[in-house]
């Protein structure tokens, strides 16, 4: 039992305990003790959100079911009544419907079955995981649970695991197009999302727009920038932009590493920086700053 699950319990056990005090008659002690029996339980055992789902309710059915109360039969009249209350959209009735048919047939698979279709409206989708799961325990060729348990499986995003489990439904039923589409439709998805590369990349290069953005509000580097367009110089351009990258990679020796894998995932950026570069090899061919006896062209910043 998850410990969300004995937190709904123990918080419905409290909730009778005190509708019981609030209307019981008996001594000051008797009601004082039920008081801290209530704090203890709450202290270990924080109060989870209110459900509509009566455990009482439930106990009390569940009671009458093991004394002779419930048979298969009824688990089939509550199960009618369960799909009738889902098409009508009554999702917390139809759950209490389902519950009582489980407790009347507690190994009948399209029982569990359809409790995961309603867990599925109310948003619960681990526990119609688990009912289909359930379900397929006692009938693993039921291709409607297989199903059910890959519509779950989609809302948790465990696409992978949803397309195995309607391809199992499609095995099963192989002309049910209904499963042939929801299996065709999860399979474009799990296409369509971006692998790990995409999304690294995507993060890093909004890094960097952050960091270009902080350097353009920096005075000093407004106060270069103006220098150049004065001088009008692509060399100047060239020896400023070593003179920053030096000073940064000294800063934030991570940041280059970064720029490798920008250049090597973008290759519109890396043929802007060959262009760059052989404009200065040619630009030191004439004026001989990048000869022979001349220092040699910076290809990339120091690590």
């Amino acid at each position: 039992m998850s410990d969300e699950d004995k937190r709904a319990f123990v918080g419905d056990f409290v909730r009778f305990l005190r509708q019981e005090i609030s209307q019981m008659s008996q001594t000051p002690d008797l009601v004082e003790s039920l008081e801290v029996a209530v704090q203890c339980l709450e202290a270990v055992f924080p109060a989870p959100p209110e459900s509509d789902v009566n455990a009482w309710e439930l106990f009390r059915t569940a009671r009458e079911t093991a004394g002779g109360g419930g048979s298969g039969g009824d688990g089939e009249a509550l199960k009618n009544e369960g799909n009738r209350l889902m098409k009508e959209e009554k999702y917390q009735e139809a759950l209490l419907s389902y519950n009582r048919a489980i407790c009347c047939d507690p190994r009948n698979p399209i029982f569990y079955c359809n409790r995961a279709a309603a867990w599925i409206r109310l948003g619960d989708y681990d526990r119609a995981i688990a009912d289909a799961q359930m379900s397929l325990k006692y009938n693993p060729s039921y291709c409607k649970a297989h199903a059910r348990l890959g519509d779950a499986l989609v809302k948790v995003g465990r696409l992978e695991q949803a397309i195995n489990a309607y391809q199992e439904a499609v095995r099963l039923e192989p002309g049910n197009a209904d499963y042939q589409n929801k299996l065709d439709t999860t399979r474009q998805r799990l296409q369509d999302q971006p692998n790990d590369g995409t999304a690294n990349g995507a993060g890093m290069n909004q890094g960097l727009a952050e960091m270009a953005a902080r350097m353009m509000s920096d005075p000093s580097v407004n106060e270069v920038l103006s220098y150049l367009n004065d001088s009008n110089s692509i060399e100047s351009l060239l020896n400023t932009g070593r003179q920053l990258a030096m000073q940064m990679g000294a800063q934030n020796p991570q940041l280059f590493s970064d720029i490798r894998r920008l250049l090597q995932s973008n290759p519109n950026v890396a043929n802007l920086v060959n262009t760059i570069q052989q404009h200065q090899n040619d630009s030191g061919g004439s004026d001989g700053s990048g000869g022979p006896g001349g220092p040699p062209p910076t290809s990339s910043p120091p690590n």
